[in-house]
C-alpha cells in the first residue's frame, strides 16, 4: 500500500497592532536550532513578549501600532 501524503498551504496572516498568525505545518528556527514546530501559532511583532519569538498578548498593554 502506497501512503499519500497531502501538504498543505502555508497561511500567514498579519494582523493589524498585533502578531503574525501562521497556519499550516511550519518550522522556526533561531540561530539554526528549532524553536517552533506546529501548525497554528502566533508570532510576536511588538517585541515585549516574554515568551519570544511567540506572541504573549502584550502587544494590547503596550500599544503597539504596525
Amino acid at each position: 500500500h502506497k501512503l499519500k501524503i497531502k501538504k498543505m498551504a502555508v497561511e500567514i496572516n498579519i494582523i493589524e497592532n498585533g502578531p503574525i498568525l501562521v497556519k499550516g505545518e511550519t518550522t522556526v528556527t533561531k540561530g539554526g536550532e528549532k524553536v517552533i514546530v506546529g501548525e497554528n501559532y502566533a508570532l510576536c511583532r511588538c517585541g515585549e513578549s516574554k515568551n519570544q519569538p511567540m506572541c504573549d498578548g502584550t502587544h494590547k498593554s503596550c500599544n503597539f501600532k504596525g
